[in-house]
């Protein structure tokens, strides 16, 4: 039996790629489905278990309560304006400048519209959504099948996983009757632990983006599934999918990581040695965070690819160059080329949602599985996402 894991990273807005991704990979399990004459599976029913960061974590919990690959892609369709609604440059520096870009009101509506006043408890699928508690300095993790997180709600988590800094506020983590499992846990912790009396309700803690620490959460995810006693006291109630052909001879954990796409930073040599702290910390648009942020998904791709094997470990990441690099060594399957404004649109697709934003991602999306001959290259996402397909369903 394959215990099956599927993570989705942060990226703001980006998450509308993701989504795209998810429903080309829905798609493909579809196909699998009419081929074998057998009744069609979502996304939900094909994995043990699910992990998201941020965007992710939307992303996630969205599939988790069952709503298909459409179903989240529209999200981002209808609510992605409200959420990440167009910015003025200048504008938008000023309010970098000021305090959090945007006030979170439209986030945790939207939260509450398609997530509901669900708690983990509720949840029959199990679901990993990382948070930062900013207060005490620490990565943690909200899970469902966690009984201390049984009673935080959803809609909280995910709040909370989103709060990227200076985008939108922190957000709390309140300790009353329903938390107090998971805040007696953390007491009971080895590690330093205090509450913050600024809280809401006078004690809690702060959560803010869990990509602070683990913006792609496949090692977390893959942990868990090895380490974790509450999973497997979860499973030994709800037991695993099984592989659809009983056989497990093809590895014992199966990833698929999905991000949300990625632009190099291309700071040069002469770049490298000038750059102030001013250079490297901007307030907007931040090269050294944003270099913190894929360095650390890297790192958890090529862990999580050395324990599965690069034969269990499906990692779905385009990489957006600019039509001007000269001469580009690329490996084909995960580079798509786009033109200057197009890859500025790509990086300002974070914060921002736009008619031009949206076109990109869908080019990027389409570029990445389709634009090349499958026949010529086993190794394009196109026929690896099929192979992957056969072996979810």
């Amino acid at each position: 039996m394959t215990f099956r894991i599927l993570t989705l990273d942060g990226g703001g807005y980006r998450g509308r790629l993701a989504a795209l991704m998810l429903i080309q990979l829905q798609q493909a399990i579809d196909e699998v489905c009419d081929k074998r004459k057998i009744p069609r599976k979502s996304i939900k029913d094909c994995f043990d278990l699910i992990a998201g960061t941020s965007t992710g974590s939307l992303i996630a919990s969205a599939l988790t309560v069952g709503k298909s690959a459409q179903e989240v892609f529209n999200i981002f369709a209808n609510d992605g304006r409200s959420l990440f609604p167009p910015q003025n440059p200048l504008l938008l520096l000023l309010k970098a400048s000021l305090g959090p870009i945007y006030d979170g009101k439209e986030l945790m509506k939207t939260l509450n519209t398609y997530l509901g006043d669900r708690r983990m408890s509720d949840l029959d699928k199990a679901l990993l959504i990382t948070v930062y508690d900013s207060w005490n300095n620490r990565p943690l993790n909200i899970c469902s099948y966690d009984p201390g997180c049984e009673g935080i709600r959803l809609v909280d988590a995910c709040r909370g996983s989103s709060a990227y800094p200076a985008a939108f506020p922190s957000h709390c983590l309140t300790a009353n009757a329903e938390t107090k499992s998971f805040f007696d846990e953390l007491i009971n912790d080895r590690s330093y632990f205090s509450y913050d009396l600024s809280c809401v309700g006078g004690s809690g803690i702060p959560l803010v983006d869990g990509g602070i620490a683990a913006n792609n959460p496949a090692a977390v995810a893959l942990a868990e599934s090895k380490g974790s006693q509450k999973l497997k006291n979860w499973f030994s109630q709800k037991p695993p999918i099984d592989a659809h052909n009983g056989n497990s001879n093809d590895g014992d954990t199966l990833m698929v990581s999905i991000g949300t796409g990625q632009i190099p930073p291309d700071i040069n040599y002469q770049s490298g040695r000038s750059y102030s702290v001013r250079n490297w910390t901007k307030a907007f648009g931040n090269p050294l965070l944003e270099m913190v942020y894929v360095g650390l998904s890297r790192a958890n791709d090529e862990l999580c690819r050395a324990i599965l094997g690069a034969d269990n470990h499906y990692r779905f990441q385009p990489v957006v160059l600019s039509e001007t690099v000269k001469n580009p060594v690329i490996s084909r399957n995960s580079v798509v080329l786009v033109t200057e404004e197009e890859q500025k649109a790509f990086g300002s697709a974070v914060f921002s949602a736009t008619d031009e934003v949206d076109r990109v991602l869908d080019k990027v999306c389409y570029d990445y599985f389709n634009k090349n001959d499958v026949s010529a290259d086993p190794s394009t996402p196109l026929l690896r996402l099929n192979s992957l397909a056969e072996r979810l369903v």
